[in-house]
């Protein structure tokens, strides 16, 4: 008798050691399991805030226009060519677009004066400037030459000047400029161009 009650206890304080480390065991793979969840968790937003920095921006200093192949194009760049991006992101971009460098035809690209780059609203965008207000008209007499970067000091040769609106100068160079350049002041010479309004739109044309 005394046996038997030695036994039953001994299986009784077998059991009660048992559950203990069976429950720590399962509180090991539940918090193992929680961990796991949360670091994809983690990953995943962390992969969704640098998809989005990306094309992120407080200003128009910020954004750059990136071509978005390997090569680009050899003809005169559509905005369908580039992505709009932060240019602090351009490496990272262009590893997205051209994980392995490929040969390239032996071409140079023809410019496209009227792209720019743009933050709208906090995102970088690609602007047409030519498909917009900054260039539209009525008459020749509305329309003048600029040069597409902020200092017109030396940029004021073929392929970096178009037309624009003159009332509209304000709005282009808050697009091109940030306020802190510090530009040359030598003035452009734009006398080889003649203004002419095109079926709408503001045209700097030159003499062939």
């Amino acid at each position: 008798m005394k046996a038997l009650i030695v036994l039953l206890f001994l299986a009784l304080a077998g059991c009660a050691d048992a559950d203990p480390k069976s429950n720590n065991a399962n509180n090991a793979n539940n918090a193992n399991n929680i961990n796991n969840a949360n670091n994809a968790n983690n990953a995943n937003n962390s992969n969704n805030a640098n998809n989005g920095d990306i094309r992120a921006c407080t200003g128009n200093d910020q954004c750059m226009l990136a071509f978005n192949t390997c090569c680009g194009t050899c003809a005169e760049p559509q905005a369908s060519d580039f992505d709009a991006i932060n240019a602090s992101f351009f490496e990272q971009h262009r590893q997205s677009v051209c994980p392995e460098e490929q040969p390239c035809p032996a071409c140079e690209a023809q410019p496209n004066p009227y792209l720019k780059a743009g933050c709208n609203e906090g995102t970088c965008e690609v602007v047409n400037v030519e498909n917009t207000a900054l260039v539209g008209c009525e008459a020749d007499a509305e329309c003048v030459a600029r040069s597409t970067e902020c200092c017109e000091c030396g940029n004021d040769t073929f392929g970096q000047v178009i037309g624009l609106n003159r009332n509209r100068i304000g709005d282009f160079i808050d697009l091109v400029c940030t306020g802190a350049e510090q530009c040359a002041e030598c003035a452009p010479d734009y006398s080889i161009y003649t203004m002419q309004c095109v079926e709408g739109k503001c045209e700097a044309l030159v003499p062939r």
